[in-house]
């Protein structure tokens, strides 16, 4: 059964499955999720819809994201479009993952996952480091697994540095330090220090293309 809303086609519900497609201009950064308008909301739960379906197409391919049709019914994101449309949202982390293949996974940004354990011997405002730079750093807290709808999973840190702002006046502030679940080179470094909150580390960068970019990380006594 085709769902459509000021008369063009959003999706399809098949048994009691909404099933839509969506795109990157699509995912609503504020809530970091997918929106549904009430007014479709409303005839879904008519229809007898359970679940809702977000076949996404993005960067990096097709992810396919699934909850019940009560969480965006019970949802308190929304926003009014054109100041007509009020639509609910539902953000990537409260989805359940399912792959091409059918399998599925809660979203690993549901709970902190212990990223030590995949570390062996054979990832706020995002803190940049320039190739052939040093930046100082204390870590506040041990880092925590997430997953962006476009740019896919990484182990992000919570940082506190100092920087110059506008009037040259130094700072404290707090950063995100993003890194690459497969930059094991680096995720060994961090895991050699041990617990790292408190810590104070520096963090130096080589290369500036991502083939050639090497992380060395020391502890500062």
């Amino acid at each position: 059964m085709e769902i459509t809303n000021k008369g063009k086609i959003i999706g399809r519900l098949i048994d009691d499955i909404y099933i839509s497609q969506r795109k990157p201009e699509h995912f609503m950064r504020i809530f970091q999720g997918f929106g549904i308008s009430q007014t479709v909301l409303d005839e879904l739960k008519s229809k007898g819809c359970k679940d809702v379906r977000i076949v996404y197409e993005g960067v990096n391919g097709t992810i396919i994201y699934e909850c019940s049709l009560d969480k965006f019914l019970t949802s308190i994101k929304t926003f009014v479009f054109e100041e007509e449309d009020l639509q609910k949202f539902v953000s990537i982390s409260d989805f359940i993952i399912k792959s091409k293949g059918g399998q599925t996974k809660m979203e690993e940004n549901k709970a902190i996952t212990d990223w030590r354990e995949e570390v062996s011997d054979t990832a706020k405002a995002t803190l940049k480091i320039q190739d052939g730079e040093t930046k100082q750093v204390v870590f506040m807290d041990e880092g925590e697994k997430r997953t962006h709808a476009d740019f896919g999973d990484s182990i992000v840190f919570e940082v506190e540095t100092k920087e110059f702002d506008e009037d040259k006046i130094e700072q404290v502030v707090k950063k995100n330090f993003y890194v690459n679940p497969n930059n094991y080179a680096l995720l060994k470094q961090l895991k050699a220090l041990g617990k790292l909150t408190g810590q104070v580390v520096k963090i130096s960068r080589t290369g500036s293309k991502k083939s050639d970019t090497r992380y060395a990380v020391e502890k500062v006594e």
